[in-house]
């Protein structure tokens, strides 16, 4: 049975032995503890840095053209109407697999892990339906997905030749979206390769789960 202190926001579930007296004879495992104050402070710091650094209005209009996205390395062999296909194939089938995995899809258990010596307890996660789009690889296939709409969006609003049409908002908006999503979308695929891959062949045997559609 769990007991709930009121003074501080952690909950101590259960008790471990340790391997080490640093805590006692037996280790309290809590559920729940409030983040170290080094690390707040480390994140407001980090957080109005990057809103000090980010690119003025001005600056964003300046690169966000429509040029920008109709442009072509090797326009003899894409076409415009080429581009918008590819694009728009992308993106449905990132939202498509979206789609599935939110509704149709079984889900999986994530369990937590931390160090031998932590105080925190290890518990399942359950990640289904919507909590599918959490983890950051899920945001980073959605920024993905919004990246190639928009972009096939403007490159078709331009082979339309309705190019006075397309927002000023829009042209901003898919120029963030893709400079979020190119970076982080390497991030992911090197941390699938090398971190969790290797990882669920440790503990499982099996990479199943890395080589499914997700």
């Amino acid at each position: 049975m769990s007991v709930e202190m009121k003074k501080n926001p952690i909950t101590i579930s259960k008790t471990c032995p340790m391997k080490d007296n640093y805590y006692g004879d037996e280790k309290e495992r809590m559920n729940r503890v409030p983040p170290p104050t080094h690390s707040v402070i480390s994140f407001i710091l980090i957080a109005f840095l990057a809103i000090a650094m980010m690119v003025s209005k001005e600056e964003l209009d300046e690169n966000a053209t429509i040029d920008l996205f109709t442009h072509r390395l090797f326009p003899d062999l894409l076409s415009l109407q080429g581009l918008v296909f590819v694009r728009t194939m992308f993106a449905i089938f990132i939202w498509g697999i979206t789609i599935l995995t939110v509704f149709f899809d079984e889900g999986w258990i994530t369990q937590t892990t931390y160090v031998s010596t932590s105080k925190l307890s290890q518990s399942n996660i359950v990640m289904r339906g919507i909590h599918t789009q959490f983890p950051y690889t899920s945001v980073t296939w959605n920024l993905l997905g919004c990246s190639m709409a928009s972009s096939a969006f403007i490159a078709y609003q331009a082979t339309a030749s309705r190019t006075s049409t397309i927002s000023p908002w829009l042209l901003r908006f898919s120029l963030l979206c893709w400079e979020a999503t190119a970076p982080n979308t390497l991030l992911v695929s090197a941390v699938v390769k090398y971190v969790i891959w290797p990882g669920c062949l440790k503990r499982n045997g099996t990479s199943a789960n890395c080589r499914s559609w997700r």
